[in-house]
């Protein structure tokens, strides 16, 4: 073998080092776009924030009942990033989407107390809760009671 010129070694490490720079500045590129595209509205969903969150709204209304539905249920419905969609809807509403759809789910529970022909439990279930005693505390820090007071003080006789 025989050695290398100083100068050959020296040209060597330097077409490596502009590589590593090159390919370290391409990920630099791609990371600020990735992160600029997730930050910005998709071109293919040209909607304003406004019918965004009319989606959102229509797709939690569908789906009250699921006891297993997620926000990230609603951003693969929609195919977009679900932390923008919830800095969208937080920003519409004042809301993040998992507290929109608790305060949904308590409102309906309230007015479904109020009919005779619904048990405490059916009512439960109907707005997407299998779990009786989270159903009942969830309740009780929204309506500041617990269901089934709440159903004895608010229940219509003639439905």
């Amino acid at each position: 073998l025989k050695p290398a010129a100083y100068a050959q070694i020296e040209e060597s490490i330097r077409r490596v080092c502009c590589r590593i720079t090159e390919e370290k500045r391409k990920q630099d590129i791609v990371e600020v776009f990735q992160k600029n595209s997730q930050d910005k509205q998709p071109d293919n969903m040209q909607a304003s924030s406004y019918e965004i969150v009319k989606q959102i709204e229509d797709i939690l209304t569908e789906n009250i009942s699921n006891c297993e539905f997620q926000v990230s249920n609603v951003a693969d419905r929609l195919m977009m990033n679900k932390d923008y969609l919830n800095r969208v809807f937080k920003k519409n509403k004042g809301l993040a989407i998992s507290h929109y759809l608790i305060n949904e789910r308590m409102t309906l529970a309230g007015k479904l107390l109020k009919n005779p022909k619904y048990s405490v439990n059916d009512v439960a279930e109907m707005v997407g809760y299998n779990n009786y005693p989270y159903f009942a505390s969830s309740f009780k820090r929204f309506h500041g009671c617990p269901p089934l007071q709440y159903k004895k003080e608010n229940e219509i006789t003639n439905m």
